[in-house]
């Protein structure tokens, strides 16, 4: 459990959810209630996405039937420690970009995935959270494109990308076209 040492909480409801009957319980107990305090602690910048309007929205998905058996599904089946020790031997490159301010999946959690993926390049977006492409949405599509459009082998040859890299904390170019997107 390399990768999920010290996620606390997290990874005690993970395991508790893999028991039968105990994970039905828990997720049917809690898994809809207080949406927006969860959603809270995926962005940054609340003001501007953690609106009524977005709230409800993201309760009405919840009630969805069959939403929370999903939920409980995709749960039971994360089993990154198991896998972890094969990140190293991954050879195509990955791009991972995160919200420094992430209370959903920490910045310690995609800065140690980028040390154990050989070809990995660690983007940093200061002031945001969970979702880069949400709250630094022109900076990190330009990020993704520039990663899609190089050469396969180009992240391999890369020094830049290699795993020994630290985060590298990238203040968006496009910052003042997403300050002035956050002021309308």
């Amino acid at each position: 459990m390399k990768l999920l040492e010290g996620a606390g909480q997290g990874l005690r409801v993970v395991d508790q959810a893999r028991a039968g009957g105990v994970g039905e319980a828990l997720f049917s107990a809690w898994y809809t209630e207080r949406a927006d305090e969860r959603i809270a602690l995926a962005f940054y910048d609340k003001t501007r996405f953690v609106t009524e309007g977005f709230v409800e929205l993201v309760d009405r998905a919840l009630a969805r039937p069959g939403t929370v058996a999903a939920a409980l599904a995709a749960t039971r089946g994360q089993r990154f420690y198991e896998w972890q020790d094969q990140y190293k031997k991954i050879k195509q490159p990955a791009l991972l970009l995160w919200g420094r301010e992430d209370g959903v999946t920490l910045l310690s959690f995609g800065e140690r995935l980028s040390k154990d993926l050989p070809h990995a390049k660690l983007v940093v977006y200061p002031q945001c959270g969970h979702f880069p492409m949400l709250e630094h949405e022109s900076a990190s599509t330009a990020e993704l494109d520039a990663f899609l459009d190089a050469k396969p082998d180009a992240a391999a040859s890369n020094p830049e990308s290699s795993a020994d890299v630290k985060a590298e904390t990238t203040a968006p170019k496009s910052r003042e076209r997403d300050d002035a997107k956050a002021k309308e």
